[in-house]
């Protein structure tokens, strides 16, 4: 068998620095790669007859030349005279204050030379996009210009091909070039010269940074595997004066393909703060579009146009967005919130797609869904849950909370089930108008008491109930088994009087963690603290699909065997606090628990599960060792606090982590997953931070603005959800090729149990473009997918019958 070596490499162009706001004229965005006719002129305005082809996105373009490539990064400065306060009396002198603000449009270029290539090589464009342009500059007209979707440079070394791509999603597109090994090639031939940049380094083997005076890019992707088997095959960069080349093995039999990482991120906010000092949180919407809310001090730049609140209320206000699959667009923004100040923690989507919210509102005047009507708290402040249609509409709101409330009273957490019953959790300071009849604690117990509470569909209390001892308790987080039960967790105070049944009967000491269990009808089963001698902070809760409990949340108690078990991943204290991590069966009963920290601050907020179980986690740190791994997106720290992502599986191994950064404090409050492996976080931070290049907002307005990550951590296909024996037997009987394909994919040899089986292919952003039930019996053994609708690219393909997974990566070619 011949052997094709693929080296992909994804060009996010993760421009860290603050552009002008002006600068979005500079949003011209072309399909694909645009020949150049002569309308590509250089910086003295003469045709470029060196560019062949050129990509353009926004302040980006992407140039191709025989020889090699460029980076050109665009940058606009506009000086800005203020406008008089007396005002303009002669119409002369405002056209000369209008003159004088000027807009300058500044450009930085990378130059890629490819060293000891053919310099003069075949080049065939192919798959094109359909979009032909007409140029109008410089008295010349240049009509019926092409564009395309691939350029490929046949044997730009000897036996191996450079190609470029654009993929696209429904909003969007990003480039990315291959290296094609071809028997007889060698990858170590290739060599890639930088020049025109300030300084260039490998953050680590696999991520490339490159700096200009004002811009910072990085090229990454390097996670590789084998396209005919999804193990991992060891791929790395070389850098030595500014020249980049490869380590990357060779095999006679397997194909090489090495993956994009961050897919994409964007900032949000204004030229205010967005949740200072405060936590924020996101969901996905049933088509894993990232829903986010929180808070906002800016008065710009939060809501768009037609939407429910689009002028900003005062003081403080909620925040609610909803992003394109790709990032690059908001669908609607709006604000929500009165003259006060009204913040907004928890946010979650139901079956129809609408989106509930939750926080607390000190405004007297929050609106209702009837025009000119407002909420009435009952004190100070109460605790307000909000449900929006999917288009940001409000639908209905509601408050809870009574007269006596001498603290903020707050919604921290919310959740749906299937019937779209809302179950919601937080603490309140009143004493009256919050638990229900019969509850199980219908008393308030004094000095902050947490709460749980379950809503129907249209806002009605179906039942509430206190969770307190006498000292001050909140909840945090709260999550459904698939059983019909709530769990539920907190940090607390109290002593006595309060947790009852559990692992941990007896209050450790400052404050503790807790996490209780009562089902969807409000009866209670149990609750235990988790703390030593120190401090613990309670802040998520998962569960899996056999109600096993996984608790997350912060520590700085060293007792053995109170926070960690034996032989866990991390069984001591690492500096001054850690994040921790432990599982619980549904009686109760802790199967392990782990520390996670390094030297410094450790802190866990966000937590989140796959279907296979395996834990996802998101917060921020201070410490520069026992955070990141290798393969990290990150492995170093990037300045006073960090993001830190973190993967376990559900047995408390750590499988995966990182840091997400820079010099600036950075934290994570959320973290969520959809049903492709895409994870998606929060970021509190003021930048600079990687966000993509053609993102709905490339940097940080203001004194603290949000951000929102879409980051592919599985480069290889997910594992199946079956033991490894039987998933090697299964691989053996359930064929999946050609691969490559071109117009057709044939599926053979399965298991031979007839029954009813799955097809699914999507792309890397986990965009389904084939969806198709099959009909697996003796007389239908073998069975061809149609695949000539799909574009050229890499695929992910996966075969499902009864629970079995089989999962690869194919790439379709139709390229003789």
């Amino acid at each position: 068998m011949k052997t094709i070596l693929i080296i992909c490499i994804i060009i996010p162009l993760w421009q860290l620095h603050a552009r002008s706001e002006s600068q979005d004229k500079l949003r011209f965005h072309t399909d694909g790669f645009v020949q150049n006719k002569g309308q590509v002129i250089d910086q003295d305005g003469n045709v470029n007859h060196k560019v062949s082809f050129i990509y353009t996105n926004g302040d980006f373009h992407l140039a191709l030349t025989p020889s090699g490539f460029s980076y050109e990064l665009l940058h606009e400065t506009v000086n800005i005279n203020a406008f008089p306060e007396s005002g303009f009396t002669d119409p002369d002198e405002y056209q000369e204050w209008k003159d004088a603000q000027i807009s300058r449009v500044s450009s930085c270029r990378i130059d890629v030379s490819l060293k000891g290539a053919d310099m003069h090589p075949e080049i065939r464009p192919d798959n094109g996009t359909g979009t032909v342009l007409n140029y109008y500059t410089s008295g010349n007209i240049i009509t019926n210009v092409p564009s395309f979707n691939r350029i490929t440079y046949k044997n730009i070394y000897p036996h191996i091909d450079l190609v470029f791509e654009i993929h696209s999603s429904e909003n969007g597109s990003y480039p990315e070039y291959s290296f094609i090994v071809h028997p007889g090639g060698d990858a170590r031939r290739i060599m890639m010269s930088y020049s025109g940049l300030s300084a260039i380094k490998l953050e680590n083997p696999f991520n490339l940074d490159i700096y200009t005076s004002n811009r910072f890019i990085k090229e990454t992707g390097l996670n590789g595997y084998w396209l005919e088997d999804p193990s991992p095959a060891a791929v790395s960069f070389r850098l030595k004066n500014h020249t980049l080349s490869f380590n990357a093995p060779h095999s006679n039999t397997k194909t090489l393909i090495i993956d994009p990482v961050i897919v994409w991120g964007s900032f949000f906010g204004g030229k205010s703060s967005e949740n200072w000092d405060t936590e924020s949180e996101i969901a996905l919407s049933n088509e894993n579009k990232v829903i986010l809310t929180g808070s906002t001090q800016s008065s710009s730049y939060v809501a768009t146009n037609g939407a429910f609140m689009q002028t900003y209320g005062g003081n403080r206000d909620m925040l609610l967005a909803k992003f394109s699959l790709d990032g690059t667009q908001i669908e609607w923004a709006t604000y929500f919130g009165g003259n006060g100040q009204d913040v907004a923690y928890g946010v979650c989507c139901n079956a129809e797609d609408n989106i509930l919210i939750t926080g607390f509102a000190k405004s007297q005047n929050i609106p209702t869904s009837i025009p000119n009507t407002f909420l009435a708290l009952q004190g100070t402040s109460d605790v307000v849950i909000a449900k929006f249609s999917s288009s940001g509409m409000l639908i209905w709101d509601t408050l809870l909370g009574g007269i006596n409330d001498a603290q903020p009273e707050n919604g921290r957490s919310l959740i749906c089930d299937a019937n779209m019953n809302i179950y919601l959790c937080g603490f309140v300071t009143s004493d009256n108008n919050v638990a229900t009849e019969g509850a199980y604690q219908p008393g308030y117990a004094g000095s902050g008491d947490a709460f749980l509470a379950k809503y129907d569909k249209n806002g009605t209390k179906i039942w509430c109930t206190y969770f307190s001892g006498i000292g001050q308790d909140r909840a945090h987080a709260l999550c459904l088994d698939p059983f019909g039960n709530v769990y539920f967790v907190g940090t607390a105070k109290s002593k006595k009087n309060f947790i009852s049944n559990g692992l941990q009967t007896k209050f450790g000491g400052l404050n503790d963690a807790f996490l209780a269990k009562f089902d969807t009808s409000g009866k209670y089963f149990w609750s235990t603290y988790y703390g030593g001698t120190g401090g613990e902070h309670g802040r998520g809760v998962k569960c899996d699909g056999l109600g096993n409990i996984y608790f997350t949340g912060w520590t700085n108690s060293t007792e053995p065997n109170v926070i960690s078990t034996s032989g866990s991943y991390q069984q001591n204290l690492g500096g001054s606090q850690d994040g921790f991590l432990a599982k619980f069966t549904p009686d109760g009963r802790r199967l392990w628990g782990t520390y996670f920290g390094g030297i410094s601050i450790d802190l866990f907020f966000g937590l989140t599960i796959d279907s296979q179980a395996n834990l996802y986690l998101s917060g921020g740190t201070k410490s520069e060792n026992n955070i990141a791994t290798t393969d990290a997106l990150q492995d170093t720290i990037g300045g006073g606090q960090d993001v830190m992502i973190v993967k376990f599986d559900s047995s408390g191994y750590r499988m995966w982590s990182s840091y997400l950064g820079d010099s600036v404090d950075d934290n994570s409050y959320d973290i969520e997953i959809d049903s492709f492996g895409m994870i998606y976080l929060d970021v509190n931070s003021v930048g600079p931070l990687p966000v993509s290049s053609n993102a709905w907002q490339t940097f940080a307005r203001g004194k603290d603005d949000l951000a929102v990550f879409k980051i592919d951590i599985n480069t290889n296909p997910p594992p199946p959800r079956i033991n490894s024996a039987v998933y090697n037997i299964l691989s053996s009987k359930i064929l999946i090729g050609p691969n490559p394909a071109s117009d057709y994919i044939q599926i053979s040899n399965f298991n031979s149990e007839e029954g009813k089986a799955e097809v699914i292919i999507h792309d890397v952003n986990g965009r389904i473009l084939l969806d198709k039930q099959l009909l697996i019996s003796e007389e239908n053994p073998f069975i061809n997918i149609p695949v000539n609708q799909i574009p050229e690219g890499l695929y992910i393909i996966a075969v499902k019958q009864n629970e079995f997974v089989i999962s690869r990566k194919i790439l379709i070619s139709r390229k003789q």
